[in-house]
């Protein structure tokens, strides 16, 4: 099945969307007195940064190429993180954000199991 352009345009706004509420959720659990804005409520550049993630998500072949990707930042600082294969908090959300997104996108094309 061939998917258009706005289909898959309209599935990662969906997983950007998502990867937002991901963290809303995970800020109200741990710290519950902090809410973060809205979706419609954010400024652009902090949407565009969940599209870029979601994205990134979908065009990884697997868990460890996204995982590289969220974990650019440390290794060009030179600053420790966990190994993808590690059972971390931070490891567990990435493949959670991972997972959700090649979901939606299979979803979107109709590839899901």
């Amino acid at each position: 099945m061939t998917t258009s352009t706005p289909a898959l345009n309209n599935a990662m706004e969906i997983a950007a969307q998502s990867l937002h509420h991901m963290a809303e959720a995970h800020t109200r659990a741990t710290t519950p007195d902090t809410l973060l804005p809205a979706w419609n409520d954010i400024p652009e550049p902090a949407r565009r940064s969940y599209r870029v993630l979601a994205q990134k998500a979908a065009e990884s072949a697997t868990f460890d190429d996204f995982y590289a990707f969220t974990t650019l930042a440390e290794r060009l600082a030179g600053l420790s993180y966990p190994d993808a294969s590690h059972d971390t908090e931070r490891t567990r959300g990435a493949r959670a954000q991972y997972h959700l997104v090649k979901f939606l996108g299979s979803l979107e094309t109709g590839d899901s199991e």
